[in-house]
């Protein structure tokens, strides 16, 4: 049985689907779609980026743009942010938003990143982290294996799962125990929640399989 949900407005699509919730750029889209959907006039109300200032995610996109703003708290400052340090919702979005309008000549800001970048790990949906170690290429060791479970039973992992991109995730870590999960690793993160090359999956290539034409794993790696 298929469940029917009338969604009548782009903030209810929002909420339902995540569709237009981060970013914002696929709002005209979402917008476009509901109006086929239903035939009706769904012109939507513009949402401010957070509640520290009245300025959309366009509006803010715009300024950076034509004012030639160059760093966090400028764009705050020269668009009249109701709070001097911003949010942990438009701090990220302002970083984010000036390396996408100048990327070669904007330097991040470590601080105005999301709590998954900043920490090196996602965060759950009941406040604990996942933990995630590079693995290039899908290939481990029996040395790396070693740390994960030694890490694993230290912390009391609660779960600890192959993920679809050859790596095995730590789900469940407590954030104050981060830092120590990483230095008991002694692994590269394998960046499961940054904006980056995330994994290469790999299959063994002509070194082990019969039927292999070329050094598949190491073009992966």
């Amino acid at each position: 049985m298929r469940l029917k949900i009338r969604l009548t407005t782009v903030n209810e699509i929002k909420q339902c689907t995540n569709a237009s919730r981060s970013c914002g750029g696929c709002k005209p889209e979402v917008t476009e779609l509901l109006a086929l959907t239903t035939g009706e006039d769904v012109s939507t109300v513009a949402e401010p980026l957070c509640g520290c200032t009245t300025h959309t995610h366009e509006d803010v996109v715009a300024a950076i743009k034509e004012m030639g703003l160059s760093y966090v708290r400028e764009v705050m400052n020269v668009l009249g942010w109701n709070s001097e340090a911003g949010c942990s919702k438009c701090r990220p979005a302002l970083n984010y938003y000036l390396g996408l309008v100048s990327p070669l000549q904007y330097k991040d800001d470590p601080n105005s990143r999301f709590v998954n970048e900043r920490l090196h790990a996602n965060i759950q949906n009941d406040g604990t982290f996942s933990v995630v170690p590079r693995m290039y290429g899908g290939v481990t060791n029996p040395d790396q294996l070693r740390k994960i479970a030694d890490v694993a039973d230290k912390y009391n992992v609660p779960l600890v799962k192959v993920t679809g991109g050859q790596r095995i995730d730590l789900l469940g870590i407590e954030k104050e125990h981060l830092p120590n999960v990483w230095n008991d690793l002694g692994m590269r993160s394998g960046y499961a929640y940054g904006k980056t090359l995330r994994t290469v999956k790999t299959c063994v290539g002509k070194d082990f399989c019969r039927f292999g034409t070329q050094d598949s794993i190491g073009l992966g790696l």
